[in-house]
Formats: C-alpha cells, structure tokens, sequence
C-alpha cells in the first residue's frame, strides 16, 4: 500500500507577513492523485501551496547529462559569480562539476539533505559535498564563501525570510558576497500541468517581481547584479537573480 503524504505551509503566513489570499484548488495533473490549494497573497502577490495531498516518491538523483536549465544556470554563475563557491541543494554536485575547470572559481562545496545523492555524487565527481544543512554549516566557524548558489532550491525553503537573513554569516567577511538564485516562474505556467510546480515539494511559487519584492525586503540596501528569465522546456521558464548581499555590517 503507497503511503499518503501531506505537506504546505498550512496555516503559516505569507513571507510578507499576510494570511490574507485568493485560492485556488485542483488536481495536478502530471502526477496521478495529487491535489493542492495555492494562495495568492493579496499584498505581494506571492503564490505558495497551502496544503498538498500526494502518494509518497523517491526523489530524483541528477548523475547524467546537464538539462538545459542547469546549462543556463552554469552559463549565468560563470559570468557574473566567483570565488570560494558553496550549491545548497546541490544533489549530485552536477552544477559544480561543471565550475571546476574555471579558474573564477577558486573552491567548491555542496550540501544536501538526501544522503545518496551526496554519496554517489562525492564517489563520481570527487568534490567536497556532505549530507549536513545549513545550520551545521553556520557552527563552523571556518566556513566562508563568497557565493552561494540555490538552483531549484530557494522555493523548498519554508520560512525564505529566516533562511536568507541566515546565510549572510556564510560569506566571508571580505568577500564577494554574491547570491545565485534560480527558481521556476510561475507567470508563464499552468498550474494544473507546469511539471517544475511540484506542489509536493514546492512552498513558494515565485514572479520575477514577487521574488525581487522578497529580496528587497530580507536586503533593503541589496544590489541586484542580475535578474532574468531562461527556458527549461518548450515555453516554460525559470527566473535566475544575482544579488550582492550586504554585509551584516552595512545592515545593522
């Protein structure tokens, strides 16, 4: 018998701190027997499921060749990021296989919460990935970066506004400071079919303006290096952002 699973962020409010949005019910249609309600925040605009019902999965391991988001993304880190490198969410470590032969990139590290993905990523790519999150991270004292990339991550993130105001102590004090952000944009998608949505796994459903009003408001004196929009398939896009994150020193 196939376990049922629920996830959502509930009850919980909006990053923006409203409850108040307009929802919408229905049955994704990729994945049999899944069903979810969204709410679109009446104040920023930001879309994020509620509740969602699903049949339990494997999640999906990334050992072969790049899909055209992930060149994209590759493509957009290697012109505008450097440095010590740090991918949460990284998988296999398949984004930072494909940095290390440039010499921007002076140090690579990943994490990820799925165990196999690190090990069989660590044995085929030889790089410094762990099965450990950001908390751990933030109690090595040693850990610095000067970019950190989320590709398909940020959106998995509960409380987005919490975790970003927590990663600042993840840069180096006189480092870049630079954000790789990358996550699917919902203006261009049917939300009943739009296979990168994924209800299941996806809290927040990002416009390239509602992701922008979120940085701005967590970084009110960020600079944005980058923001823009590249295919995953056929129509469907995804919004990549690279931001120079202020110092703590600068916010406080």
């Amino acid at each position: 018998m196939i376990n049922r699973k629920t996830s959502g962020t509930k009850d919980n409010l909006c990053w923006c701190g409203t409850l108040r949005g307009q929802q919408t019910s229905g049955n994704w249609q990729n994945v049999p027997r899944t069903t979810f309600t969204l709410s679109q925040c009446m104040a920023c605009q930001t879309i994020r499921t509620v509740t969602c019902e699903y049949d339990d999965y494997v999640e999906g391991l990334y050992l072969g060749d790049l899909s055209l988001r992930h060149k994209n993304s590759v493509a957009t880190i290697k012109e505008h990021c450097s440095g010590k490198v740090l991918d949460i969410g990284c998988n296999c470590g398949e984004i930072l296989n494909e940095l290390r032969d440039d010499d921007s990139f002076t140090e690579l590290a990943g994490i990820d919460a799925n165990e196999k993905a690190v090990s069989l990523g660590a044995e085929k790519f030889k790089l410094n990935l762990k099965n450990i999150d950001v908390e751990d991270l933030l109690r090595d004292e040693d850990e610095k970066y000067d970019t950190v990339v989320m590709i398909h991550t940020f959106e998995h993130i509960l409380n987005p506004v919490k975790f970003l105001k927590k990663i600042q102590y993840l840069f180096k004090e006189s480092g870049q400071h630079l954000l790789y952000l990358c996550v699917p944009n919902i203006e261009n998608a049917n939300i009943f079919n739009f296979g990168a949505l994924d209800p299941r796994e996806h809290y927040w459903h990002f416009t390239e303006s509602s992701l922008l009003s979120l940085i701005k408001y967590v970084y009110p004196t960020a600079e944005i290096i980058f923001s823009g929009k590249s295919h995953i398939w056929s129509n469907n896009e995804q919004l990549e952002l690279v931001v120079k994150v202020p110092s703590l020193e600068t916010e406080s």
